[in-house]
């Protein structure tokens, strides 16, 4: 299910921020402990307005790369997630769910709106594993690949992947992934030039 961000005009829908995610099993960041049994609604934001950095640590080939996702950078993403967690719990609460539905364990019964709900995501942040751009395709000198997915510079090598996407989508990213390959296997195969 999508959750359109704020009041609309009659018969538009904005940027939609919000996707709300319900499995049959306990899914909890690794730096909290919960039961084996039960079921998750989570939030994830489409697309976040925060925005992470990928470094070099070093000038060696095997440094590692240093990370930084800067999740909730951005005070609009944990604005989105706060008002997503109190939609979570409505569904959550749901009489059709009683037979399965236990104690909450996160944010938990004792964590009520607001600042509390805010206080918890800051301790427990996580990614909805869709991170993008950091080849970022376009002309400008920012950009690391052209529209032909060529590294700019750099004889033949192509980039094809998430890393490619100039702006993050407002949904999952697989199946635009499954797009810029089948335009690199085109590419790649002569049967499309641009």
């Amino acid at each position: 299910m999508l959750v359109a961000q704020g009041p609309q005009p009659a018969g538009q829908v904005g940027e939609l921020d919000l996707q709300i995610i319900s499995m049959d099993s306990i899914t909890n960041p690794p730096a909290v402990q919960g039961p084996e049994g039960g079921f998750t609604v989570s939030v994830a934001l489409m697309p976040p307005h925060s925005r992470g950095t990928v470094r070099l640590s070093g000038a060696r080939r095997d440094a590692p790369s240093l990370l930084d996702p800067a999740l909730y950078a951005d005070d609009h993403d944990l604005d989105a997630i706060v008002s997503g967690m109190r939609l979570a719990r409505e569904i959550g609460r749901a009489s059709e769910l009683a037979p399965w539905r236990g104690e909450e364990t996160l944010p938990g019964p004792e964590t009520g709106d607001g600042e509390a709900v805010r206080a918890c995501l800051r301790r427990t942040p996580a990614s909805y594993c869709h991170p993008v751009g950091t080849c970022r395709m376009g002309e400008d000198d920012r950009s690391v690949v052209g529209p032909d997915l060529r590294v700019h510079g750099v004889d033949g090598l192509r980039v094809a992947d998430a890393s490619v996407f100039p702006t993050i989508p407002s949904a999952n990213t697989v199946a635009t992934v499954y797009a810029v390959a089948e335009r690199a296997a085109d590419l790649v195969s002569g049967t499309r030039t641009h």
